[in-house]
């Protein structure tokens, strides 16, 4: 993985592609890029300046932190799925959500 600089002139936080923090709202992004396999070169990611404070281990440590995150989620979602199909949702309309909203 190659992590270079490159200019914007879109400046907004974008997703970390490492860990879950953000990029600041800057001209310049850290990007990674493969050096091997179907995207050798290709932006998958921009890199937060955490991670490239963190340097090459922090980041390895911090792409597993999200990933082991990520599984937990997961993990969390599909025992809430299986228990939902088991259960009714008792839930109001949009409809009426947005009424309510309406009588604030």
């Amino acid at each position: 993985m190659k992590i270079v600089i490159e200019s914007t002139n879109f400046c907004t936080r974008w997703p970390c592609y490492f860990c879950d923090g953000h990029t600041s709202k800057t001209s310049l992004l850290a990007v990674a890029k493969p050096e091997s396999g179907d995207n050798k070169g290709e932006r998958v990611g921009d890199v937060c300046e955490e991670c490239l404070k963190a340097g090459p281990d922090g980041m390895k440590r911090r792409v597993l932190e999200k990933a082991t995150a990520a599984e937990r989620y997961a993990k969390d979602m599909r025992t809430l799925a299986e228990r939902l199909q088991g259960e009714p949702i008792d839930a109001p309309t949009h409809e009426e959500f947005v009424a309510a909203k309406a009588m604030q």
